[in-house]
């Protein structure tokens, strides 16, 4: 990751350098170091007047250590990661350097950093965004979200209306699980992109292949394209959610307008393994369409997993008690119209300090069913008829194991199969 180690008394007294290092310390790019390098680099270079060392292959491979082979047409993540600086700098400059006397600006299709000077108008305190700009790290991601969030929300009140008062008196998993108050949630969305990419692979994406972007790489053979299909004609590397997560995040914020909770929604592709140390999550998808459940698989004892000899993808069980079948799976006309599985797990974060809900099915449709399954009330009961409420609320990790029946697409039924606490 690029740094630069000698100070150098020329670069130090240039106020585009000086803008750019208190730009470095705001508390966003302090979370997001890779960015911060992308930031500092273009602005020493542009300050040095090295203009042509600005192109995506030097910033790939000074950056981002993308290897010697690297072809920024076959990898989309400077263009990708610009985009999130550029959002990163709006941002800043209309919060906390809102009275910044220089404008720092990056214009589309060039890596080369503007400097304008602001006129009285433009440096008068503005509004913050009402998302921390530390968690929004896309801003284009969110107001697209923003807008589905509304139309989820309105459907969601078609189909079950009911009046923000009467919510006080719901009982669900989620309440038993997080505390009232304060607490901030961090819901992260499923990549359904990595979905369609998944299900073109022989083998699933792993994390370590999602964190180097292996998923937008070329699918070798697909629609018979010499090379396999380019981030420009198929969509790996693009910020896709699924509609049924949207509607389970609009429920999440109606809820935490209740509970007095902060819900902050995440797209899987902008997360980083250093995210889940800290804080309160809900991991929305299996392994299959959001790798960074991966990260707590070893935790539980209902586990995705593809079988080895029947090559098909289910969940299986390590420890089967009396009655218990040893791999759970349906296939995807099962999972719209018949029974599919699901498995719900709440376990620690990665320091332990807080938890994480992971929602998991071996479909959409069984997601989604999991989905609903943790905010009603009728659920909860089942749970605790097998564990005591006490041990759901202090349990250090809890795993539910749910059979769903849908119907063209939709869950009409489900039942609690089995269910592990420690």
């Amino acid at each position: 990751m690029y740094e630069i180690t000698n100070s150098d008394p020329e670069i130090e007294a240039d106020e585009r350098w000086q803008l750019a290092q208190r730009i470095a310390r705001w508390e966003a790019f302090r979370r997001a170091p890779r960015l911060r390098s992308f930031l500092l680099f273009v602005v020493e270079k542009a300050v040095r007047n090295q203009h042509a060392e600005l192109t995506e292959y030097i910033i790939g491979r000074e950056v981002f250590e993308r290897p010697v082979s690297f072809h920024p047409a076959d990898d989309s993540l400077v263009r990708t990661s610009a985009r999130q600086l550029r959002a990163k700098l709006h941002d800043y400059f209309e919060t906390e350097g809102r009275n910044e006397p220089l404008l720092l600006e990056i214009p589309k299709g060039s890596y080369v950093p503007e400097f304008v000077e602001r006129t009285p108008a433009e440096s008068q305190p503005v509004q913050p965004l009402s998302v921390p700009a530390d968690k929004g790290r896309n801003s284009g991601f969110l107001i697209a979200l923003c807008l589905v969030l509304a139309l989820a929300a309105a459907v969601g009140w078609l189909r079950n209306p009911f009046q923000l008062k009467d919510r006080t008196k719901v009982r669900s998993l989620v309440n038993a699980l997080f505390p009232p108050k304060g607490t901030e949630l961090n819901v992260v969305l499923v990549d359904s992109a990595l979905v369609v990419v998944n299900s073109l692979r022989k083998d699933r994406i792993t994390l370590d292949e999602y964190i180097r972007h292996e998923e937008q790489k070329p699918v070798e053979g697909l629609m018979a394209v010499p090379g396999g299909a380019s981030p420009a004609t198929f969509p790996g590397g693009r910020l896709i959610t699924s509609y049924r997560d949207a509607i389970f995040l609009s429920q999440m914020v109606e809820l935490g307008t209740v509970e007095s909770w902060k819900v902050v929604p995440h797209h899987s592709r902008l997360m980083q393994s250093r995210d889940f140390r800290n804080g309160n999550f809900v991991l929305l998808g299996s392994t299959w369409s959001n790798p960074w459940t991966m990260l707590f698989e070893d935790h539980c004892n209902f586990r995705f997993a593809r079988d080895e000899s029947s090559g098909l993808f289910g969940i299986r069980n390590t420890a089967p008690r009396s009655g218990e079948l040893s791999f759970y799976t349906s296939t995807a006309e099962q999972g719209r119209n018949g029974t599919s599985y699901a498995r719900v797990a709440a376990v620690p974060n990665l320091s332990g300090t807080g938890k994480v809900l992971l929602i998991s099915g071996l479909y959409s449709e069984s997601t989604e069913g999991a989905s609903e399954a943790v905010l009603a009330p009728d659920f909860l009961q089942a749970v605790e008829r097998m564990i005591p409420a006490e041990q759901i609320t202090q349990a250090k990790s809890l795993e539910l194991l749910l059979e769903l029946h849908s119907v063209e697409g939709a869950v009409r039924e489900r039942k609690l199969l089995s269910a592990r606490v420690k």
